[in-house]
């Protein structure tokens, strides 16, 4: 199902500088006013940790985010990886629960890199523990 949606110019340069050069521990995306488009919503700076990337997660309309990890699995050693969410509570609109959900790959596609996707519909769900679960399964 195609959205009609476009993806702002800048996403691609701005996610590849936090891939490559971690200028920022998270972003979020969400769809302009005018429901065409496909935007940087907030950037986390270096600093930030996960809890700060789930309180800016809004509780009552969609977004997508990309949050840069870096676990101590141990005797299997460190991952770094970038995990991409669908964030679409229970409180939000329909219409955007839908748009969102169409919309998704219009964002994900062109972000190379990505090792693990979580769909999340409450807070519960980003239980930082099912991440880690889901990162030491990653490639």
């Amino acid at each position: 199902m195609s959205s009609g949606m476009q993806m702002a110019s800048n996403i691609i340069e701005e996610f590849n500088k936090m891939k490559l050069k971690s200028t920022y521990k998270y972003m979020l995306f969400r769809i302009n006013d005018a429901f065409d488009t496909i935007v940087i919503d907030k950037y986390g700076n270096p600093s930030e940790t996960y809890e700060d990337f789930c309180r800016a997660l809004p509780v009552d309309d969609c977004r997508w985010g990309v949050f840069d990890w870096h676990v101590d699995l141990g005797d299997r050693g460190l991952r770094n990886k970038l995990v991409f969410y669908f964030w679409a509570p229970e409180a939000s609109k329909v219409k955007h629960k839908l748009t969102y959900s169409a919309s998704k790959e219009v964002l994900r596609k062109p972000l190379q890199g990505i090792n693990v996707e979580m769909q999340c519909n409450d807070f519960e769900e980003l239980d930082p523990q099912d991440v880690i679960e889901k990162i030491s399964k990653a490639p």
